[in-house]
């Protein structure tokens, strides 16, 4: 599996800066920003959830159905679903938006309070990378919409690995063993994504339909969607 050339799209700085500016956009124009893949990706992701996780039977008074959104950026897709939490999730629930940048995080937060939905969904500042707080739980539902295709375009390491490798091990060490990992990506296929997870102690729960167009009798797709699940 070939890596991605370097882009400012992997930088911390690149994603400050267009938050930053975000966030004054929707101080002074209500611009809620951008949604990331178009509003068909969020379709998708909440067809898929209506199928495969609304009738999770998982779920008790002890242990809510926990969900993490990996780089949230301004929380659109999770604000999503909180608001078709109750025919979407198995109840109780709990919903967290995870994002490495600060203004991200704080445009998020301005968004749910503005849609009247801080009491449901969290948002909080991590670097999955280099932050393992979120390892000390496991969670039910993890979703990913672009985040891996950001972290694939920066061209730093941790001790020695490239991020995008260090970021499959956070995903298996997060998930819980019934868990899914429902990952959207510009930049793999479905091929690729497999190479990087399976290897990884990962197998396929299942994908999802994406449009498929066809140039000069090669067929292919803007975005691939799979969900992964824990191997044993």
């Amino acid at each position: 599996m070939s890596g991605l050339p370097e882009s400012k799209l992997g930088t911390k700085a690149h994603w400050d800066s267009m938050y930053e500016l975000e966030v004054s956009n929707f101080k002074e124009f209500k611009d809620e920003g951008e949604i990331w893949f178009g509003e068909e990706s969020e379709e998708r992701i909440v067809q898929w959830m209506e199928d495969y996780v609304s009738n999770d039977q998982r779920t008790s008074a002890n242990h809510a159905y926990r969900v993490l959104d990996l780089g949230t950026g301004n929380g659109h897709l999770i604000l999503r679903i909180a608001e078709e939490a109750d025919t979407l999730l198995p109840q109780p629930y709990e919903l967290l938006g995870v994002d490495y940048s600060e203004k991200a995080v704080e445009l998020a937060k301005q968004l749910a309070e503005a849609h009247d939905f801080q009491k449901q969904v969290k948002f909080e500042q991590y670097d999955i990378i280099k932050d393992l707080r979120l390892c000390d739980r496991t969670w039910d539902l993890i979703l990913d919409k672009g985040t891996f295709d950001a972290i694939s375009l920066s061209s730093d390491k941790l001790d020695g690995v490239p991020l995008n490798q260090v970021y499959v091990d956070r995903i298996h060490e997060m998930l819980s063993p019934t868990g899914v990992f429902l990952i959207t990506s510009c930049n793999w296929t479905l091929e690729e994504l497999s190479e990087r997870f399976l290897n990884k102690g990962f197998r396929i729960h299942s994908t999802v339909p994406v449009p498929v167009f066809e140039f000069q009798g090669s067929k292919g797709s803007s975005t691939t969607v799979v969900a992964f699940e824990l191997a044993n």
